[in-house]
């Protein structure tokens, strides 16, 4: 019996919305394109087409880890658009990068056009390399960066996404805690650190279960979600210059609480809370 690629769409979709799955639909067209090597338009285009038998079984083996392991569609097909830009991504080695930290990149490249950075721009965590790569993009080609990652796995796929997008040397990549020993100073850094704590990773898990394939440590920061916020605020002092900018990207209720820290660490900066695209305290601009 033939099946065209309407009918296996159709039957994937009642299984993912049967499995509660909130995006079946947008998953499976995405699975189909990747299996036929093709967009989703074409997918909606051609709903008449004839799968073959490696066709059906490929995205059948795809669409179940999908449903029944709940893994993202991003580690599925190992990229996600990012600011333009294609990211590999592999599971349990970097987050798969949000739409919010998109906004997290417009601050920067907004704030360096009326500020212009004198020294290495500095991102700390920078899992699959996708704000530092986004900036390397965008700022001035006289703008150099560096980007620190406490894991191995993490900087070898950065440095993957910097080869393919032809940046490889416009950052440098090292593997640092927080900053690289040789750095004396900075004017500007970027940061989107691990801010849920334990409590809201167990919530979000129930909610989210594809989270249980992101590794855990890019997520959470000890019994507040503060940790390693709290750990970069309190050694910045020695690389920031006086009249340098830090950018942070923060959980939606955790507005005061990193305002209070930015005022410990940085008593005679500006301190300003800036919310995304959805209403949500989202990043903290100190300056």
């Amino acid at each position: 019996m033939k099946i065209t690629l309407a009918t296996l769409l159709a039957r994937a979709i009642a299984e993912g919305n049967t499995a509660h799955l909130e995006t079946s639909a947008l998953d499976a067209e995405v699975l189909m394109a990747y299996v036929l090597k093709k967009d989703r338009v074409y997918c909606l285009a051609h709903p008449e087409k004839v799968l073959s038998v490696a066709q059906i079984s490929a995205f059948t083996k795809l669409w179940n880890r999908r449903v029944l392991k709940r893994v993202p569609v991003a580690y599925l097909v190992g990229k996600k658009a990012f600011y333009g830009l294609d990211f590999f991504v592999e599971a349990r080695q970097c987050l798969i990068p949000r739409p919010e930290t998109e906004e997290l990149v417009e601050l920067v490249l907004e704030h360096v056009k009326k500020n212009l950075t004198r020294l290495p721009v500095l991102e700390v965590g920078t899992g699959s390399g996708c704000i530092a790569l986004a900036l390397a993009k965008y700022l001035p080609t006289t703008a150099s960066l560096i980007a620190t990652d406490i894991s191995m796995k993490a900087l070898a796929l950065a440095k993957k996404n910097a080869r393919a997008l032809g940046f490889l040397k416009r950052v440098r990549f090292v593997k640092a805690s927080f900053f690289p020993t040789d750095l004396k100073k900075t004017d500007l850094i970027v940061a989107n650190l691990p801010y849920l704590s334990e409590k809201e990773y167990v919530a979000a898990l129930k909610k989210y279960p594809e989270l249980q394939h992101e590794p855990k440590g890019a997520l959470v920061s000890g019994a507040a979600g503060l940790d390693a916020i709290e750990s970069l605020l309190r050694r910045a002092p020695k690389v920031l210059t006086t009249d340098g900018c830090i950018m942070l990207e923060i959980g939606f209720a955790q507005g005061k609480k990193v305002t209070a820290l930015a005022k410990k660490y940085f008593p005679e900066k500006e301190c300003t809370i800036v919310r995304d695209g959805c209403n949500f305290d989202r990043f903290v601009v100190i300056r």
